[in-house]
């Protein structure tokens, strides 16, 4: 599927008599009259139309190659489409983006993920190993262009797959969790 732009053009004629002494005269005195909205064009004048494409622009290669990270599964690279759609499908719902990470990229997950009963999934440390956050349900993570999301550069795509490679389960111990790493076997 493509995109296009198409401009209209509709073409308004009319022909006014009037006296002078010069066609500049009258070009003139039509123009004068004309501003002063003496003459206002409607649909009776009407004298044709044009359509035109401006600008063609293909849908179907608006993909992006991402990081996803469902719970207890390894992550996968997964090539998706760009739009809000795309992402809603996977996070199963309304997204809801953070920058937990210093470098250009996103974590979009399920905008009710927390409150909604979605399986915990991932759990982001401090750089002192203190938990900052705890993302449940699948989400993606996503590389950032200046103004919307993009793929992964490949050292990203390392870097974050290495990141959440171990699937992890939760124990709820009082009022904090304790997160323990699923072996690879």
């Amino acid at each position: 599927m493509k995109e296009y732009d198409i401009k209209i053009t509709e073409t308004l004629e009319r022909t006014v008599t009037v006296k002078a002494e010069s066609v500049d005269d009258a070009i003139a005195q039509v123009e004068e009259e004309w501003g002063k909205s003496m003459h206002v064009l409607d649909s009776e004048d009407f004298a044709g139309v044009e359509f035109t494409m401006q600008e063609e622009r293909s849908l179907d290669l608006e993909k992006m190659d991402v990081l996803l990270i469902e719970p207890g599964q390894f992550p996968k690279r997964i090539q998706i489409g760009t739009e809000l759609e795309n992402l809603q499908k996977v996070v199963k719902g309304d997204i809801e983006v953070s920058y937990p990470f210093e470098e250009e990229v996103g974590v979009i997950v399920n905008e009710e993920h927390k409150i909604n009963g979605m399986e915990l999934n991932r759990a982001i440390f401090t750089d002192d190993g203190v938990i900052s956050d705890i993302y449940a349900g699948p989400f993606l993570v996503v590389g950032l262009t200046e103004d919307d999301f993009g793929s992964l550069s490949s050292e990203q795509m390392e870097k974050y797959e290495k990141m959440f490679h171990s699937p992890q389960t939760f124990v709820r111990m009082g009022g904090s969790y304790m997160v323990l790493l699923v072996p690879d076997d």
